[in-house]
């Protein structure tokens, strides 16, 4: 009878498999270290990063798992942004900043009362980081903060840089914003606020905002692209143009494939907001949020059911 309760184990376990490939799942975080709201994720790789959030909490991913590394002593830090494991940047509630060099946080406060809401380290730059903020402030770091000149006194929530030099960022009333030596508006055809953009070229940029109203730039007009949720969307992150994700309001998470967006599961389902979400590839990243939520996002890779061989590798 051992034989026979083996080889059903094995094609039930095939089906299973096959069915989580199908479906993609994205599993709450128990263990999480804070009851804080997290607004923001940065990763180096799949088991390896940073969050941050309420009560200015710095969470650390290390081998797959959460702790809280440090507290900051500020009342919130809105975003994180890494150009590898030995540089970051942190921002938050009235120009609170610190960056981290490999070992420790040190102190990098931006000269405003402003709350910083987002900041990004540009690609090849690791030393140089980007913090976007209230009433249009925008900041420059290079082992000490500049301020550029925005043209703008609305609220600037998020900067994207798809170069060393070429970086995007958006704001309230459909302000988006494009760099390559100065600030040019190049704003959305709305009036929705804009919290969240992506560029993957300079012909190629998503921004998302208010009751899910997302936009596409294709370097000569903006379009409005359908969502399947009037919830707001809170953070982008693409791999390339044919696969990004977007953390919404309501517990929400979307993906974009096949050049649609559509709703993903979450097991068990959650009303939280999620506020970041950052994809390592396509089959692992995470999304934090609201309460102290972490989801992470773990497909199972492809597995033919004929393929009992390929089945057997799942036990070595």
């Amino acid at each position: 009878m051992k034989p026979a309760f083996t080889f059903v184990t094995v094609a039930t376990l095939a089906a299973g498999v096959c069915a989580c490939h199908a479906t993609s799942w994205w599993t709450k975080y128990e263990n999480y270290p804070t009851e804080g709201d997290i607004n923001a994720v940065a990763l180096h790789d799949a088991e390896n990063g940073w969050a941050v959030g309420e009560w200015g909490n710095i969470l650390r991913l290390q081998e797959g798992g959460w702790s809280l590394f440090k507290t900051w002593p500020t009342q919130a830090l809105y975003g994180v942004a890494f150009g590898g494991p030995a540089f970051g940047m942190t921002v938050g509630y009235r120009g609170a900043a610190c960056y981290f060099d490999g070992t420790r946080w040190f102190a990098a406060n931006i000269p405003t009362t402003q709350n910083m809401f987002a900041v990004a380290v540009p690609p090849g730059q690791n030393s140089v980081a980007w913090a976007v903020g209230a009433n249009g402030n925008v900041w420059r770091w290079s082992g000490a903060w500049s301020r550029w000149n925005s043209g703008t006194t609305y609220n600037l929530r998020d900067v994207h840089f798809t170069g060393p030099t070429e970086g995007w960022l958006c704001g309230d009333a459909g302000r988006v914003y494009y760099f390559n030596g100065t600030w040019v508006p190049v704003n959305a055809p709305t009036a929705a606020d804009f919290y969240c953009i992506h560029g993957l070229s300079a012909a190629d940029v998503w921004v998302g905002g208010t009751n899910g109203t997302l936009y596409h730039y294709d370097g000569a007009a903006w379009a409005r692209v359908h969502t399947p949720t009037g919830e707001t969307i809170r953070d982008l992150s693409f791999l390339r143009a044919t696969a990004g994700w977007a953390a919404c309001d309501g517990g929400t998470i979307l993906q974009y494939k096949y050049g649609q967006w559509n709703k993903e599961s979450t097991n068990p389902p959650t009303r939280e907001n999620f506020n970041g979400i950052c994809m390592a590839s396509v089959g692992k990243g995470w999304a934090v949020g609201g309460g102290g939520t972490i989801y992470e996002y773990r497909r199972f890779p492809e597995v033919s059911p004929t393929s009992l061989g390929r089945v057997k590798a799942l036990f070595k």
